[in-house]
Order: structure tokens, then C-alpha cells, then sequence
């Protein structure tokens, strides 16, 4: 059944560890309504996420085979979150290798390896220290601006769903090409509220 669901799987994520970080960035792609999938070897893990209905591998995420079974070469992004750096950087480097135009955030413990997962090919290094870190000294210091961001990422809309800051990018035989944000009508047929271009 598993591998039926995988086999479908398109421009998706793939989300290799679901511990504390993991299960955050599941969170966060549910709720943005993502398609993704997760590969872990943890067995109280895989039974969580089996609870949760999401879909979920039982494979080790070093070895290319389970990275290809999760349908890689069909991703669009791949998140690693794993708690060794070693682990992480060997991931980036096999998942840059089969997928070329893969998208890859890794998480990046020690600051001196962050140049070198750049150099293997992640797209982005996450530092959760040094997020967290930062984050403490800005509710230390700016605590208005903190809640304000807080509440913006938390506002429902009208169907009640959490309102998100997205990114779009348009093709170029897209109709809103060399058209005026007005001429475009975007925000009354859409109801979105346009903040940058």
C-alpha cells in the first residue's frame, strides 16, 4: 500500500527524520497542504506517524535505494533533519546526485560544516541553535514585533485556515506577464494581498 502511495508521489517533499525537528516541519506541511513523505527507522516513530495517517517509510535514509523508493527523482524538495552532521552531509550529497534540480535544506549542527553542505549541494543550511538563539534575544528585546509575527502566522481566514506567506512564481507564457498589479485584478480573484514582486 505504501509503495502504491509512494509510486504517486509528485513534487513533493521528502523529509528524512522525524524527531523534534521533523515533527515540526510535518506539522508545518500539513497545515500548508503539502505533499510529503517521511523516512524513518525509528519503529516508535513510524507508529506515531502511522497514527497521524501520514506517509511514512521504515528504511534507513543513508542507503540511495530508500531515497529513490520515496521517489526522489520525482521531488521537488528534501529536508534533512537528522542529529548528526556526517549523516546529514551524506544525505545532500546522494540526494544531489539523483535529483539535480532537488531543492535540499539540511540541518546543520556544528557552524563549521554549513560551507561544507553548501559545497555538497544543500540549497540551505539551518542552524535550529542559532534560530533559537536568535529568537530568545528577540523576545528579549522586541517582544511587540515577536507577537505581532506570531499572531500574523496564527490569523485564520474565513474558512479557518492559518493565513501564510507563500511565494509564487509565474511562468513565462503566464496572462499576468508585463501586466500592472491593478490591470491583473489578482487580489479580488484570488483573495490574496500581494506584498512584494
Amino acid at each position: 500500500k505504501i509503495r502504491k502511495m509512494t509510486s504517486k508521489l509528485e513534487n513533493h517533499c521528502i523529509i528524512c527524520g522525524y524527531g523534534n525537528t521533523g515533527e515540526h516541519i510535518v506539522d508545518e506541511m500539513i497545515a500548508t497542504q503539502r505533499p510529503f513523505i517521511v523516512i524513518e527507522k525509528n519503529p516508535d516513530r513510524i507508529a506515531l506517524l502511522q497514527s497521524r495517517n501520514i506517509l511514512a517509510l521504515e528504511r534507513d535514509v543513508l542507503l540511495d535505494e530508500t531515497l529513490i523508493e520515496a521517489g526522489i527523482q520525482r521531488a521537488a524538495g528534501l529536508v534533512t533533519t537528522l542529529g548528526a552532521d556526517k549523516d546529514n552531509l551524506l544525505i545532500v550529497i546522494s540526494a544531489r546526485e539523483l535529483n539535480p534540480k532537488l531543492r535540499i535544506i539540511s540541518r546543520g549542527i556544528e557552524t563549521h560544516i554549513h560551507q561544507k553542505l553548501k559545497k555538497a549541494g544543500a540549497d540551505s543550511v539551518i542552524s535550529s541553535n542559532k534560530i533559537g538563539g536568535l529568537r530568545m534575544v528577540s523576545e528579549l528585546v522586541r517582544p511587540h514585533v515577536v507577537t505581532f509575527l506570531d499572531k500574523m502566522l496564527r490569523t485564520k481566514n474565513e474558512k479557518g485556515d492559518n493565513v501564510r506567506i507563500d511565494e509564487i512564481v509565474f511562468k513565462s507564457e503566464s496572462t499576468l506577464i508585463n501586466k500592472t498589479l491593478g490591470d491583473t485584478n489578482i487580489c479580488n480573484q484570488h483573495s490574496v494581498q500581494v506584498l512584494a514582486y
